[in-house]
């Protein structure tokens, strides 16, 4: 497991290299999933296999037409943290439209209540502790590109 940024990533990994160290399957975390990671010696991360909570290439239709306005809006494919603010604003607007001058307790309580949420970042629901449950996206390097495997 590699803990660090797409940056070090890509110092460390043509090192594994250098030192002959092969057969085994690199694992990261989300500061791998930048644009910048496969720009160069794609080859040593083939295979590798990180984590996110979003993707820009995902099939979801949501995401997809949010990539899309995005990129048409600024020139650029959204980050994860873009993607989360859309997602955030999108429940808060759902909730406010379905409970028009409700309360702050009411709120919270269809906050608690949502449950499969078709967001950017994936089906979003809550826990009764109010912590967000959503699937991460499980991504590898396949044939120089990332890709999704979950």
């Amino acid at each position: 497991l590699i803990h660090d940024s797409h940056r070090k990533v890509k110092m460390i990994v043509p090192q594994l290299v250098f030192f002959d160290i092969q057969g085994i399957r690199l694992l990261g975390l989300s500061g791998w999933n930048s644009p910048s990671l496969l720009v160069t010696d794609s080859d040593y991360l083939e295979g590798a296999v990180f984590t996110d909570g979003f993707f820009v290439e995902v099939i979801y239709p949501e995401t997809v037409d949010f990539v899309n306005l995005f990129h048409a809006a600024y020139g650029r494919e959204p980050d994860v943290m873009e993607a989360e603010v859309f997602d955030a604003a999108g429940i808060a607007l759902k909730i406010i439209r379905e409970n028009a001058g409700a309360t702050r307790e009411k709120f919270r309580d269809s906050l608690l209540g949502i449950k499969g949420y078709p967001g950017v970042t994936g089906r979003i629901s809550f826990s009764a502790t109010g912590a967000a449950i959503k699937d991460a996206f499980v991504l590898t390097v396949k044939e120089g590109k990332k890709v999704q495997l979950k």
